[in-house]
Parts: C-alpha cells; sequence; structure tokens
C-alpha cells in the first residue's frame, strides 16, 4: 500500500527526481535557506508524476485529477493559513457584522457545497489535499483527507483583529474566514507521521542554469500556421441539411446508455468521407499520440472505434473536461449543465460546432474549437461537396 494516497511507489520515485533537480534553481529566486518551488510549479511536477490532468487554471476545488479523485495542491514554508475556498459571490451573506454563529453556518454550507458540486461536476469519488512543505534542506510532502465540515465539530469562535477574520478550529484544525477578500483559509501543519522527507540540499549557480537552457535543443511542439491539419464536426454529418448532436454520441457521450459514464466523456467523431482523402493527416488508429491542447496542457489521445470512426483521450474525461467546459461557458446562464446534452441549436449558440487537428507529427497534434459552418468550409475547399 503506497505511504501517499495521490502517488504510487514509481511514481513517487519520478516525483522525488523531480523536486530535487526543481529546488536546484532556487538560486535563481532569492537567498532563502528553503529550497523554494513555486506552487504552479509543484502542480505541473505533480501532474507528470502522477499522469494526472492538471485543472488549476479551471477555478475548481481541486488542483488535479486521476480517475475518480481529486487533489488540491499547496505549498508553504512555514506552518501558515492556504486559502481553500473563496465565496465573493456571496458577499451579503458573509458580513461580519453578522452574528458569528450565523457566519459559521453560512460558511459551513457554502464550502460544503463546493465539494458536493466539484465531486458531481467532476464525477469524482474521493478529494485530498497533497501537500508540499518546504524546508532548509529538504522537502515534506505528505497527504491529508479533503472533507466537509461539520457545525457539530466548531470551536473555538472569535473575531480577531478589529473583525478583520472570523477564526474557529474543526478537528482539532484551524480556520480564518477573511472579510476583506471572502476567502476560508485553513492553517496547515506537517504531521508527524506518514510523511516523505526528500533532501534538496544541492544548489546550482543561476548563470550555470540560464547557460543549459540556452543550449537545449529539444523544444515543445508549436503549432504553425502552414501545418496539415483537418476540420472535424461535432455534430452528425448524415444530413447536412438537418444536422444533430446525437443524445449519446461526440460532445454527449457522458450521456449515453450502457456502462457507467464518466460525466466529462466525450470523444470526436472523424467522418468516414475523411479517411481516405486525408490519411496521411489523420492519427493512425489504435496507436496512441499526445493531442496539445489551447490551454497547453498534453493528453494521452487515441484514435479508437469501430474504423477508426473517432478519438479521444485516453482517459476519457481529459479531453472533455476542457472541451465542454470551454463550449459550456459560452451558453446562456439558464443552461445547467449535465442536466441535458447537447442538441445542434444548443451547439450553434456557443459559435463553435468543429475542430479542427493538426498534425505536427505522427506522434503530436494540436487540437482547437472551430467556428459554425468551418466542416462545410473545409469540405467545400477540398472539392469534397
Amino acid at each position: 500500500m503506497p505511504l501517499l494516497k495521490s502517488i504510487s511507489d514509481e511514481g513517487l520515485e519520478e516525483f522525488k527526481k523531480y523536486l530535487i533537480s526543481a529546488s536546484a534553481l532556487s538560486s535563481l529566486f532569492g537567498k532563502s535557506k528553503a529550497a523554494f518551488v513555486h506552487s504552479r510549479l509543484h502542480e505541473v511536477l505533480f501532474c507528470l508524476a502522477t499522469k494526472a490532468f492538471n485543472v488549476s487554471r479551471k477555478d475548481l476545488l481541486v488542483d488535479a485529477i486521476s480517475r475518480k479523485t481529486g487533489f488540491a495542491l499547496k505549498t508553504f514554508s512555514t506552518t501558515s493559513y492556504q486559502k481553500i475556498g473563496e465565496f465573493g459571490a456571496y458577499a451579503n451573506r458573509l458580513k461580519k457584522t453578522n452574528p458569528p454563529k450565523k457566519n459559521i453556518l453560512n460558511i459551513i454550507s457554502l464550502y460544503n457545497k463546493r465539494i458536493e458540486q466539484a465531486k458531481k461536476n467532476l464525477g469524482l469519488k474521493k478529494l485530498y489535499y497533497h501537500c508540499l512543505f518546504r524546508k532548509k534542506g529538504f522537502f515534506i510532502i505528505y497527504d491529508e483527507d479533503l472533507e466537509k465540515l461539520d457545525s457539530s465539530k466548531i470551536k473555538d469562535v472569535y473575531f480577531r483583529r478589529n473583525k478583520t477574520s472570523l477564526m474557529f478550529s474543526h478537528n482539532n484544525l484551524e480556520y480564518s474566514f477573511y472579510f476583506a477578500k471572502n476567502v476560508l483559509q485553513r492553517k496547515f501543519l506537517p504531521p508527524e507521521r506518514n510523511i516523505i522527507s526528500i533532501p534538496c540540499d544541492k544548489r546550482i549557480e543561476p548563470s550555470c542554469i540560464l547557460q543549459k537552457v540556452a543550449e537545449c535543443s529539444k523544444v515543445l511542439p508549436e503549432e504553425k500556421a502552414n501545418m496539415p491539419f483537418v476540420i472535424l464536426p461535432l455534430w452528425s454529418t448524415r444530413n447536412l441539411n438537418n444536422k444533430e448532436v446525437k443524445p449519446g454520441s461526440s460532445i454527449n457521450a457522458w450521456n449515453a446508455r450502457g456502462r457507467p459514464r464518466d460525466l466529462f466523456e466525450v470523444y470526436i467523431p472523424i467522418p468516414r468521407s475523411l479517411h481516405e482523402p486525408f490519411k496521411g493527416i489523420l492519427p493512425p488508429r489504435y496507436k496512441c499520440f499526445f493531442l496539445h491542447l489551447p490551454n497547453g496542457e498534453i493528453v494521452e489521445s487515441v484514435r479508437k472505434q469501430e474504423h477508426g470512426k473517432a478519438f479521444g483521450s485516453t482517459t476519457e474525461k481529459y479531453l472533455g473536461i476542457w472541451i465542454l467546459s470551454e463550449l459550456r461557458k459560452r451558453l446562456p446562464k439558464t443552461y445547467r449543465p449535465f442536466e441535458k446534452p447537447f442538441t445542434y441549436p444548443l451547439l450553434k449558440l456557443t459559435g463553435f460546432d468543429s475542430v479542427r487537428l493538426t498534425r505536427f507529427n505522427k506522434n503530436n497534434y494540436f487540437i482547437r474549437l472551430e467556428k459554425n459552418g468551418s466542416y462545410e468550409r473545409f469540405l467545400m475547399l477540398h472539392g469534397l461537396i
């Protein structure tokens, strides 16, 4: 049984290597005796080691997702308070003039609701904090359960600093609600057990680091205008004059019947008429490739289904988290995710009904949304209609 809930023994060794390498760069950021690893770098290294999907820039409760488990990552060098929730939209319910008990009950309600929504909307079963504590000469990493607050376990309630903050404890953990920013914080302190200590006392001269970077010839793939591409529709192409998005297909795969589905499960159809004309551009069947998303994420993907008529990420939800989030945020606020699948009129409202798949090489592809009508224009350009 791995010591950490967030990472396998094999992944842990990779994570250690990444952290030790990152700590050697600390001299670039100052003279602190504690090795420096920025919180965003922590997120990237964690996802590389665990093969988790990075959702840290999506304003969700968690920063990374692996299968049906979500992880909120915390990076700190002192036993300080760390933000665990922000409730600016509910400022009218959280006023320092309210009785403390009323504020506590509202905080608990809002925080627990956010946990429930994260589990429902992301299809998560378990939630954990993954913590990186930086000290002189070593890192401490450990996991903690991310759980709801229970009003019956709240103690030591008091105002602090002219009512700037409301303090309380829960299960022997200290919390603070900062009224000016409507932020809920929790004090993180490494436990005495179930921790992993990683020595990191190596430092490299900054000029040497920069010189090595300048000499490095290995760069990330970058999409360019002259690269070969295909346009793929997010709707059924059986009748170009009567477009439809089937309730259990394509971007609605999460809604299909049969086996249990992840709430972000999708796939991108590849119309049969494109298989032969664009054989050299489309990914080969049943071979994995890296799909580069516009947000910078890279997800392992594969062309699958009978005759290679679709592709998707090998972990179904990763592609879906990006594309469904991008489409849904363009819909009217009256639309409620997961309660109903996309129809073509609903998809049309987003302004995007297709995707562009660009080939960098046989192992790397780029994807981005394309505006309504792009697929038909692509077919006309190549004389296919």
